[in-house]
């Protein structure tokens, strides 16, 4: 259930969400970009992006951050992050958003910099990262346009207004949940059958809680400790029997996590949302339908704006960036190549 999103340098560096307080859209009209980046002549094709080659070298690259028995079950969604950092950086070429070569020069000088600190050479951090000189460029040009067109549209007043309207995002607040998840499928009536089969799920859940408390006649503080702890025991029950995700094996149970970068946002957004000991409604995300039982949370602490202001622009910044994906996908013609088709 953790994401990976958001590619630093298009090398696989993943983490993202959606628009809490909504950035500025893009341009409501984009053309498909050409193809600006051809594939090496000795690589394979993951994917092409409106023309624009995404290598398996590449592919095979972002999937060395996990552990090889864990590549596979993370292809899609890698080729997919990879997708939308290239379809980000299209944007950004329309939009006439450039990166000079002094730029670009630049700042290939700092990391050779900072390399040398650490007694290494550039190229030997390059050829660790089995990125070839000549790509480093266009990593950097599009990493430059991409600061350029964040810094202007993270304004302060977006920003706290961002900050102000999810506090859990930046203090440190944490939850407990578990959930039960069915995956999606390309057919409508499946992913409608295991929609409704949560919601049957939920309502047996709900059901037995609510004759668990009825039958406690002493006091409503242990009819609802005795709800909450009938809630916990059916639902893990449930997950441990239905759940397709791996946490099945401990009842759906996913730990504590963070609002942000810890969760895809829609998982992490309805945890944070309720009540320990309270049900979800159908929740979607890019893993499939979920049911989620927040279990206990942890209260943060008080911050100020000025204090996070850092923290605030970077998950504006992820949540820009997916909104300027989801955009140009739209219209996009991708080609899957992959052995697994992205999403």
């Amino acid at each position: 259930m953790k994401t990976r999103k958001k590619l630093a340098l298009g090398l696989g560096l993943v983490a993202g969400g959606t628009v809490v307080a909504q950035p500025p859209a893009p341009p409501a009209v984009i053309q498909p970009a050409a193809a600006t980046a051809p594939a090496p002549a000795a690589s394979a094709v993951a994917a092409k992006v409106n023309g624009t080659v995404i290598t398996q070298m590449a592919l095979d690259r972002a999937l060395e951050r996990f552990a090889p028995d864990k590549r596979d079950e993370s292809r899609d969604e890698v080729l997919s992050e990879l997708i939308d950092t290239e379809l980000v950086d299209q944007f950004l070429v329309q939009g006439k958003l450039m990166a000079t070569p002094a730029e670009i020069t630049a700042r290939v000088e700092e990391m050779r910099a900072e390399a040398k600190s650490q007694n290494k050479t550039l190229e030997e951090v390059l050829t660790s990262l089995k990125l070839a000189p000549g790509e480093l460029d266009k990593h950097v040009a599009a990493e430059i346009r991409w600061e350029k067109y964040l810094n202007a549209q993270a304004t302060d007043v977006a920003l706290k207004a961002l900050f102000q309207s999810d506090p859990a995002l930046f203090d440190g607040s944490t939850v407990r949940a578990r959930h039960i998840l069915l995956a999606s499928g390309e057919d409508a009536a499946q992913n409608q059958a295991a929609k409704q089969r949560l919601l049957q799920i939920k309502a047996a859940v709900d059901l037995a809680a609510q004759k668990a408390a009825a039958a406690v006649t002493t006091d409503k503080l242990a009819a609802e400790q005795k709800r909450q702890e009938t809630v916990d025991e059916t639902f893990t029950a449930y997950a441990k029997q239905y759940s397709t995700c791996p946490s099945k094996a401990q009842g759906g149970d996913v730990g504590w996590f963070a609002r942000d970068g810890s969760m895809v946002e829609q998982f992490a957004k309805a945890a944070f949302a309720q009540k320990p000991g309270t049900i979800s409604d159908v929740v979607e995300t890019p893993f499939g339908y979920h049911l989620i039982l927040t279990v206990d949370k942890k209260a943060g602490k008080d911050v100020k704006f000025e204090d996070v202001k850092d923290d605030v622009k970077e998950a504006y910044g992820e949540r820009l960036r997916d909104q300027v994906a989801a955009h140009m996908r739209r219209t996009a013609k991708l080609e899957i190549t992959a052995k697994s088709g992205a999403k």
